[in-house]
């Protein structure tokens, strides 16, 4: 019985430090996250700098590829805020 409080004792301290990551996205607006992507300030989001922000992962970068292509409604090869809205309102 002690190890199993013992265990949901030191659970409790991890979870929250877990779930940080996800409730910082979540809380950003999409202007917030898109301003994140912008990392040269030219008021648009290339493949490049979209891509960038996924850790060294073969199939995410490849994911990321995808989800970029499926925003860019224009195909001009670079997001705009309207285009990452909207996309960004489409889960992955």
């Amino acid at each position: 019985m002690k190890k199993i409080l013992a265990l949901t004792l030191v659970a409790g301290l991890f979870v929250p430090v877990m779930m940080t990551g996800a409730q910082e996205k979540k809380g950003k607006s999409p202007e917030e996250q898109f301003k994140a992507y912008d990392t040269d300030n030219d008021g648009k989001v290339s493949k490049g700098e979209f891509v960038a922000r996924v850790k060294d992962d073969a199939e995410k970068k490849g994911k990321a590829e995808m989800r970029f292509s499926r925003m860019d409604k224009n195909n001009d090869g670079f997001l705009s805020l309207e285009e990452y809205k909207e996309g960004s309102m489409k889960k992955k």
